[in-house]
């Protein structure tokens, strides 16, 4: 059935991650009329949950941080009052690391931290409380003098000696996506500052609830949704954007267009070369996206509990130097090798039956062809799930679900570039201000989510939540303006 909707808007948000979702809410509520457009059923992007056999499974988001009084994600749901929708666990541990013979456990309380890792590191007491200090009292202005131009690779060994301390920090940064050496040293500062100083939090539920209680605010506001429905254009003319038309052949005036959609794809498929010129192209072209992910979805008939402590992410690395492994489950499809493993359901027991559990099983993947993953899925699956039982020794025998999904398949369902976990890739050279824009150079035109280059780097709900607050708001001033 064809949703009704008017021929007319002040905005229409193009995708629904949940950048568009919250810019689109701050759209509605400031008095505007707003049209959000979702190429799927659902809204949420990469912040979703699915339910198979009684179990419940994060897409790809599975923990959210910046969450307690004060924090970005906090401060918007209250501001867009959704925080009474929304129930939100947590673990006092948010991550535990696994190298060999070693346990690392990274407490909410960053002193807590720094005292267990003193513990077990004598020899680093210093460097362990400048680093931490550093994360917690520091801010952004500071780090951005003295470090802008820095790897976490540098960070790390002007706090470091210790090779395995060094590997573990670095493995936990590795959810950006890139090794210490090659990893922003501004990208890995921020992801600390919000994961490892305000991390561990899940929406009761499953990822949905968040994403689904944004819809909510927003229609509640007088917003309107199409799902199912993609767009096939934005419109242009004389260098000012006029609406989109969708795939179905509707047209939709709008005097602002916002894409939540890939950067790429919006200036190379959207819009086209003929509005935003050959030499912005190329720029765009040669920006290299994040690395992919493989992901395997379990639901295991165990609780386990008996050799996990309750936290949100659990990683494992079997060398204590990462350069011996690799991220990259291409490269390096050894069962002995790179794990992240989200254990929301230890504290979060809505996401599985009683005595069970649901886990997801993450490993770094390039982007290849279709039929490279249609030949290789399964045997790169069970790579992953070996990886696992090295940690979770029973694993193997309590599958009771078994689903995988490929850089591809995250390709297919964001249409986001080589199927990218993480927007583009936060090396110090892709992350700085400008490289791709909030705000257009076509009047009207804004993008939102983790293509909008920054500083911090991309990716993560908070940080995707506040850069849709701060494109509605400029939207918002020029549309009030005008």
């Amino acid at each position: 059935m064809t949703a009704t909707i008017r021929t007319k808007y002040d905005v229409v948000v193009i995708g629904s991650g949940i950048g568009g979702l919250t810019a689109a809410a701050y759209l509605v509520r400031s008095g505007l009329s707003v049209l959000l457009i979702e190429r799927h059923q659902k809204v949420g992007g990469y912040c979703g949950s699915f339910w198979r056999d009684g179990y419940c499974f994060d897409e790809a988001v599975h923990y959210v941080n910046h969450y307690s009084p004060g924090g970005i994600l906090r401060d918007i749901c209250e501001e867009l009052e959704i925080s009474d929708r929304l129930k939100i666990a947590s673990a006092d541990i948010s991550d535990v690391i696994l190298l060999p013979d070693i346990r690392i456990s990274i407490y909410r309380d960053w002193r807590k931290t720094v005292g267990h890792l003193a513990e077990d590191f004598h020899n680093e007491q210093k460097g362990i409380q400048n680093f931490f200090e550093e994360v917690a009292l520091s801010d952004f202005p500071t780090w951005y003098v003295k470090y802008r131009r820095q790897t976490f690779h540098d960070l790390l060994d002007l706090h470091f000696k210790d090779t395995r301390l060094k590997t573990a920090l670095g493995l936990l940064a590795t959810t950006l996506g890139l090794p210490p050496n090659q990893l922003s040293a501004l990208a890995a500062l921020a992801y600390f500052k919000g994961s490892v100083l305000d991390g561990g939090y899940h929406p009761v539920g499953g990822a949905q609830k968040l994403s689904d209680a944004l819809r909510e605010c927003f229609e509640a506001s007088g917003g309107d949704v199409v799902v199912g429905t993609a767009v096939q254009r934005i419109e242009v003319s004389n260098g000012k954007v006029q609406g989109v038309k969708l795939e179905d052949g509707r047209r939709v005036e709008g005097r602002a267009v916002l894409s939540n959609a890939d950067a790429t794809y919006t200036y190379e498929r959207l819009i086209g070369q003929e509005h935003c010129g050959n030499n912005f192209l190329n720029r765009i072209r040669k920006l290299r996206p994040s690395l992919s992910m493989v992901v395997v979805y379990l639901g295991i008939s165990q609780p386990p509990s008996e050799s996990v402590p309750q936290c949100s992410n659990l990683w494992s690395f079997p060398y204590y130097r990462l350069e011996d492994g690799s991220m990259d489950l291409v490269e390096d499809d050894r069962t002995d090798g790179w794990l992240h493993m989200g254990v929301s359901s230890l504290f979060d027991r809505t996401m599985a039956p009683p005595g069970r559990s649901s886990l997801t099983l993450f490993g770094g993947a390039s982007y290849m062809t279709p039929e490279y993953w249609q030949e290789n899925k399964p045997r790169i699956a069970q790579v992953v799930i070996e990886r696992a039982s090295k940690v979770l020794p029973r694993i193997k025998e309590s599958i009771e679900v078994q689903l995988v999904a490929t850089p591809y398949t995250l390709y297919r369902y964001t249409l986001n570039r080589q199927g990218a976990y993480r927007g583009w890739d936060p090396t110090p050279s892709q992350s700085q201000w400008g490289l791709v824009r909030q705000k257009s150079e076509i009047e009207g035109l804004y993008l939102t989510g983790h293509w909008i280059t920054t500083p911090s780097a991309n990716g993560g709900v908070s940080v995707v939540g506040r850069l849709g607050k701060q494109v509605a708001k400029s939207i918002i001033r020029k549309l009030k303006r005008s």
